[in-house]
């Protein structure tokens, strides 16, 4: 490779990487592409590559070897690369671990390393080996570390923590990213031999907007790819959901989570498998959901299909996750249940509504109400109209007439007025603030 040209830099933290000797042993120990813009024009266009670059271009083309699809079919599968479940993870794929900024994401990785360098399974995933891992992490201290460690090493067996001290080495990495990043990384993995590498976080690393796609596929593809294809691992990295999140995600399916990663969408594309952590409405409870080839992961429901979302714990005492009891799933989700069904009457108050039928001189049927709650522009649907108007019948707050219409009746016209007075006293309360 040349020696001139302009020198590159990782972005965030100005750290400057010269395009001399450093660079030449970064290309040899991390396979970095070294050429800055893609090829354009006719295919003699080498733009403004070196020869020394067009060398190098073409003694990489010269490696990939094409095979019939016949043979491919006819191939047996090397099983040996197979890290978990039914090739959910490989040796050269990369997983996404994402959830929200608080969930814990540091912690279930570190459960999951401790877990799984002593070949015994973590949220329901249970490597085929025990598995030699690397943790490269900005973010927690030693102290948090410790922390996030400390409670689930405590429950294990004199061997298995041997296996353990054994498999795992942790190091805190916050001056690099980018580039410098990657070859810092080569080092270590060279260094090191994991089966696994877990980089938490992606944007402490990338260097760059993860929204860019330039940023995103360079450091997945171009850089991060032949260092796990070189070093014969697989990557977890870990990464955030968007900073502002108002989705209902109530209809989701599990295969919706796949893009639920901050950023462009080639980082979804590039991950071989991703399990999305959710919160609930109980702050102990989460959602574990596998986006991406979940089926491969051998999860079961309690009926022996397969699952593609589990629900796990966090302890009350110390720093542990445990598998979800009955009692804890029911109560979430009795309380999801109540929340949205008190988010519907509050867009839709049974006050605007009965006050239609207040206002009707000779009583109102529910065809005209429905005509009259139209007219008003409230975007209520016919059926829950309906479940309201059977209720307030059920509840005896309406008197049927023999004209099948209805007026309210005393315990109607009763809550109509709280309701009405209960607005009034919200109102001279923000009026006084």
């Amino acid at each position: 490779m040349s020696t001139e040209g302009p020198k590159r830099t990782s972005g965030r933290r100005g750290m400057t990487q010269p395009d001399g000797e450093a660079s030449k042993s970064a290309d040899q120990e991390s396979s970095y592409n070294p050429f800055k813009e893609p090829l354009s024009g006719s295919a003699d266009d080498v733009g403004d590559l070196t020869p020394e670059q067009v060398a190098l271009l073409k003694e990489r083309v010269a490696q990939f070897k094409g095979r019939s699809l016949v043979d491919i079919a006819e191939s047996e599968i090397d099983t040996s690369k197979t890290l978990f479940g039914d090739r959910l993870l490989c040796i050269g794929g990369g997983l996404l671990l994402v959830a929200p900024t608080g969930v814990g994401k540091s912690t279930t990785q570190a459960t999951m390393s401790v877990h799984w360098s002593c070949g015994k399974a973590a949220f329901g995933l249970r490597p085929a080996r025990p598995l030699k891992i690397l943790i490269v992490q900005a973010e927690n201290d030693d102290g948090d570390m410790t922390e996030m460690t400390r409670d689930v090493v405590a429950h294990l067996s004199p061997e298995d923590r041997e296996s353990v001290r054994r498999n795992t080495v942790c190091v805190h990495i916050n001056s690099f990213c980018s580039f410098n990043f990657i070859f810092v990384l080569s080092q270590l993995l060279k260094m090191y031999k994991p089966d696994l590498v877990v980089i938490d976080p992606f944007n402490a690393f990338s260097g760059g907007d993860p929204s860019d796609p330039t940023v995103v596929t360079t450091f997945l593809r171009n850089w991060l790819n032949p260092l796990l294809e070189k070093y014969q691992c697989a990557a977890m990295i870990v990464h955030h959901t968007p900073k502002t999140r108002n989705w209902d995600t109530s209809k989701w399916k599990p295969s919706d989570w796949a893009y639920a990663a901050a950023g462009n969408n080639d980082m979804s594309n590039w991950a071989r498998a991703i399990i999305v952590i959710d919160a609930t409405d109980d702050p102990d409870l989460y959602r574990f959901i596998l986006a991406k080839r979940g089926r491969r992961a051998g999860w079961k429901d309690d009926f022996g299909d397969t699952a593609l979302m589990r629900y796990f714990a966090r302890s009350k005492k110390g720093i542990l996750w445990s598998e979800a009891t009955p009692e804890q799933i029911a109560g979430a989700e009795h309380k999801a249940a109540l929340k949205k069904k008190q988010g519907r009457k509050q867009k839709y108050p049974d006050q605007k509504l009965l006050k239609h039928v207040l206002d009707s001189d000779c009583g109102m049927s529910f065809s005209e109400l429905q005509a009259r709650v139209k007219a008003d522009g409230c975007p209520i649907g016919q059926t829950t109209l309906w479940e309201r108007w059977e209720k307030w019948q059920e509840d005896g707050l309406l008197t049927e007439l023999e004209s099948d219409k209805c007026v309210l009746s005393a315990n109607g016209m009763e809550l109509f007025n709280s309701l009405r007075q209960k607005k009034s006293s919200v109102s001279e309360l923000e009026k006084e603030k």
